[in-house]
């Protein structure tokens, strides 16, 4: 059963662009905690994960729009700099819903261009579902720019994705993939609110939001661009360079007219980035002589593991580096500054001869050259730098591996000690907890004390640990029922839809939408009860009839014959429901009536107290018809 229309995407895309991201290096997999899940299945159920069959029952069915794929985990995740950013952890499957539906829309961009100057988090094209080498390629592009160039400005947005304006993103999307249908980019714009809370969401190093903002949102705003520069008469030649939201421009003027030409720059700049709804980030707006725009490239910190499949790095760098690096940080006065403990690792990592950067050189050690972390002086090191733990604040995901790396068991036990005794101080530093899940995903999450510790500080990362990193069942395997019209009722995309609905406008509050997408949902739902009992009416031409489930009367009926035969039916059941029926024939959503515009005596509460009603009746209702059909 083909019902991929409804959602976009087709099984091919499923396959392609989930396998791609399951094929990614394991070691990678493990060290990021939206990516462990995946890096625990068996061939088995990868094997499933990517069949038709799979996709066929859960994903264009529908099903997966249930309770459990659509839960949030809002959490914190650190920046480099010490400063916190809100994400949200999804689940596995909807990690791969995103990707997918991003590949889909790269394919379907009908004014899709090869822009080697703009680069997203990873590229559908060569298979890469990372960043990694999309950055590394980006950085050594940026670096090149000294060749040609004389100048730069260099700028990014705020809170990029979070301050994406939606109503713009889908003006272009329409533009942009003119053959895609109205009703998967409705679904499209409510996914993404929903995970969102009504703006684009945060989610960890997804290619599908990446594209999405990077070669679709953007696209607006760089032609915009490049029509101002080509206007400017002070400007010889230039060339633009993005990544996401980080963006060079290069240009060559004379150097009398340097200054006029940066100002000319700023302003182009704030103009388009206002009528794309963005605000610019000044405090880290640089403009320059190329020679200087390392420093800019070494300063744009991204947390990544480097491809080292075309560098020899054991050829130039050596334990003693490492050496140095913790000798000098352990020196620094107490709490540092962030400024200070990144002047120290480029001071001792940075590499110009070879246009390394200090971040890179960092993560080819502790990635890929584990070993060198069980040299005793470096233990030794690491043993004194944990009695100094702040100053692991600023960069904890790699100084918690350096300390993992070594394998040596007093220096984790302490390391452990400190953990634990800083998660009982008052109040808790939060990249205490970025440490403790460091450790918990080199070793499996097994630590009971550390996750009763994330239990308490971050509940909701707790919930995504033990839903799907202790759990190995996240791929589901949907029920095959006996009955036709159950089966029918399992594989319908709109019901499932509505429900979805429902959970999209109860996200925001939205109660007379809310009410309404769960009583079409209750109504469509009940056709098939009807229809799998056998009841007269219910099926017309070997189709379910959905008008017969939207007659009260009809409805109440049945339940009193299937009372007859065991169900839990009451007269309270009987009125409550008369009362909903005349609510939704009320509601402006549903009927031009519209009462409830001017008669409303229906509170929030009262309303979320009918759905209620609803949602325990069908739980009751489908259990009896299960086991009467079943």
């Amino acid at each position: 059963m083909e019902n991929s229309s409804l959602f976009g995407i087709n099984y091919n895309e499923w396959k392609v662009f989930v396998e791609n991201f399951l094929n990614q290096d394991q070691d990678y997999m493990k060290n990021n905690i939206y990516s462990y899940p995946f890096a625990r299945i068996t061939l088995e159920e990868k094997e499933w994960l990517l069949s038709k069959n799979f996709f066929d029952s859960y994903i264009s069915s529908g099903l997966f729009l249930n309770d459990d794929e659509l839960t949030k985990y809002n959490t914190v995740d650190p920046k480099n700099n010490g400063d916190l950013r809100n994400i949200t952890l999804i689940s596995p499957i909807m990690y791969l819903v995103l990707i997918t539906i991003g590949g889909h829309l790269a394919k379907q961009n009908n004014n899709s261009v090869d822009n080697d100057w703009i680069s997203y988090a990873g590229n559908y094209k060569k298979g890469e579902m990372n960043y990694t080498s999309s950055y590394k390629n980006f950085s050594i592009e940026v670096l090149s720019l000294q060749d040609s160039y004389k100048y730069y400005l260099k700028t990014d947005i705020v809170s990029f994705y979070s301050t994406l304006n939606m109503g713009i993103l889908f003006t272009e999307i329409q533009s942009n993939c003119a053959n895609e249908s109205a009703r998967s980019l409705m679904f499209y714009r409510n996914l993404l609110e929903y995970f969102g809370d009504g703006r684009f969401p945060v989610i960890s190093d997804n290619i599908g939001l990446s594209y999405i903002a990077t070669e679709i949102y953007l696209k607006k705003f760089d032609e915009l661009l490049i029509d101002k520069l080509k206007e400017d008469l002070l400007i010889s030649n230039y060339h633009i360079l993005r990544y996401v939201d980080d963006l060079y421009i290069a240009f060559n003027c004379t150097s009398f007219n340097y200054g006029e030409v940066g100002n000319h720059l700023k302003r182009y700049l704030q103009e388009v980035a206002s009528v794309m709804n963005l605000k610019l980030n000044f405090q880290k707006q640089s403009l320059a002589e190329t020679k200087n725009i390392s420093d800019d490239v070494y300063a744009n910190i991204y947390d990544y593991i480097v491809n080292d499949k075309d560098i020899s790095y054991s050829n130039r760098y050596d334990e003693q580096q490492i050496i140095n690096l913790i000798n000098e940080l352990i020196n620094l006065q107490e709490y540092p500054r962030q400024e200070e403990v990144e002047k120290i690792l480029i001071s001792v990592l940075d590499d110009h001869k070879y246009k390394f950067y200090y971040t890179e050189v960092l993560n080819w050690y502790i990635y890929k050259n584990k070993g060198i972390f069980q040299n005793e002086s470096i233990i030794e090191g690491l043993y004194k730098l944990v009695e100094r733990i702040d100053i692991l604040e600023y960069y904890p995901k790699q100084f918690g591996r350096m300390i993992i790396n070594t394998c040596n068991d007093a220096l984790i036990e302490k390391y452990l000690k400190k953990i634990l005794e800083l998660f009982k101080t008052s109040p808790t530093p939060k990249f205490i907890e970025f440490l403790a899940k460091e450790y918990l995903l080199e070793h499996n999450f097994n630590h009971l004390t550390l996750k009763e510790c994330i239990k308490y500080n971050s509940p909701k990362l707790y919930q995504y640990i033990k839903r799907y990193c202790e759990n190995n069942s996240f791929i589901p395997k949907p029920k095959l029922y006996k009955n036709t019209y159950l089966e029918k009722m399992s594989n319908d995309p709109i019901l499932h839809y509505l429900r979805f609905m429902y959970r999209c406008a109860d996200n925001e509050s939205k109660s007379l939408e809310g009410f309404a997408y769960y009583k079409n949902y209750f109504d469509r739902k009940f056709a098939y009860f009807l229809a799998a009992m056998g009841e007269d009416g219910a099926v017309r031409k070997g189709k379910v009839s959905f008008q017969k489930s939207y007659k009260i009367k009809e409805i109440k009926k049945s339940l009193d014959n299937w009372k007859n035969q065991g169900l839990n039916y009451t007269k309270e059941d009987s009125e409550r429901l008369s009362n909903i029926d005349n609510l939704r024939n009320e509601n402006p959503l549903n009927h031009a009536s519209s009462r409830l515009l001017y008669e409303n005596n229906e509170t929030f509460s009262e309303l979320k107290k009918h759905i209620l009603f609803l949602k325990k009746f069908l739980d009751r209702v489908e259990n009896f018809i299960i086991d009467e059909v079943e």
